[in-house]
């Protein structure tokens, strides 16, 4: 085991709880920059940042990110931002639309693929775990009771609750 995979656990046995073992990104783009050491800072992506922890701050925000292709948007809002936000809240119901099934699915599919990448025993810990039964990658739930269902823009969410609602390209091309 790493020293710092004992110190979190320690920390979590002496009641800190998850927040204190994932306070230490205070932002998306802090995740993003330690789970992934090639992602680069941009002033771009840094008032995008700013603008996703107003949201996750927010009551009842509203947020629209318009940046040109390519910029990173897309990965900081759809990946690293919904899966900040989860862990500061792992109870919140999130769902992601796209103008297709498959790319909110391949949204979907990433961030599943680092909650269970970083799970007990990674060098970094996300306090994240899903539950055994439900793991798709375009729906897949916590032991928290949040989770993500990713949709196409003409699929229905009737009936399901949602508590942060994502639309990552809602028009193709």
């Amino acid at each position: 085991m790493t020293d710092l995979f004992d110190r979190e656990m320690a920390a979590f046995d002496r009641g800190a709880g998850l927040s204190d073992l994932t306070s230490r990104w205070a932002s998306p783009l802090d995740l993003a920059c330690a789970l992934d050491s090639r992602y680069v800072r941009t002033p771009a992506l840094e008032l995008v940042n700013e603008a996703l922890v107003w949201a996750d701050e927010t009551p009842d925000a509203r947020l629209i990110v318009t940046l040109s292709p390519q910029e990173g948007k897309s990965l900081l809002v759809s990946q690293y931002g919904l899966l900040w936000s989860l862990i500061r809240n792992p109870g919140k119901r999130v769902a992601l639309a796209s103008y297709a099934d498959a790319l909110a699915r391949r949204w979907g599919r990433s961030v599943r693929n680092l909650i269970r990448d970083h799970g007990l025993g990674a060098d970094i810990d996300l306090g994240l775990r899903l539950t055994p039964d439900l793991q798709a990658a375009n729906e897949w739930q916590n032991t928290s009771g949040g989770g993500l269902i990713t949709v196409g823009i003409h699929s229905g969410l009737t009936g399901r609750p949602v508590d942060d609602l994502r639309v990552d390209d809602p028009l193709k091309d």
